[in-house]
């Protein structure tokens, strides 16, 4: 939903949320950044990683591999305490918060949106029927005009007869 579609000239509806920006943000350094106190020190070691299109990545083979030497750094790494569990669980917790303030604030933001549309809506009317009123009196200015235009081409003509006449 953050995406932009350059075939259809699209974007996402979230594209340029500041929000799930800083969600993605986090939601990568949780799931890489070190992890203190460890022998294993970084997710990567415990077969865990982030792809560059933001996806996780689980490695069996490195997992194994690591689960068979230190199991308990393994559990560090990844575990519900301080580890990437831990951290993603207190992430969802604190981004729930921020994600229904940020839809609370969107909704209350809606009348006043509505109000906006509804008042251009009546300057637009109002504007609407300025322009067709000038129109309207243009068009009886132009056949006063042409009116006029004609009856002193008549009288030209008449001139131009009686002093051709005489």
């Amino acid at each position: 939903h953050q995406a932009y579609d350059p075939a259809t000239k699209t974007a996402g509806p979230l594209l340029g949320d500041s929000l799930v920006q800083r969600l993605r943000t986090s939601l990568v350094r949780a799931s890489s950044d070190s992890v203190a106190g460890t022998d294993l020190g970084i997710p990567s070691n415990a077969g865990i990683t982030v792809e560059r299109d933001g996806t996780l990545k689980f490695d069996r083979d490195v997992f194994i591999e690591a689960y068979d030497a230190d199991p308990a750094a393994v559990q560090a790494v990844l575990g519900a305490d301080t580890g990437v569990a831990g951290r993603l669980q207190a992430l969802a917790e604190s981004t729930k918060t921020q994600v229904d303030a940020g839809i609370k604030a969107r909704n209350d933001r809606l009348p006043t949106i509505d109000d906006r549309i509804s008042s251009w809506d009546r300057r637009l009317e109002v504007r609407e029927r300025t322009l067709k009123k000038q129109f309207q009196a243009m068009e009886v200015a132009l056949g006063q005009l042409n009116s006029q235009s004609s009856w002193l081409a008549g009288q030209i003509n008449a001139l131009n007869l009686n002093s051709g006449g005489n």
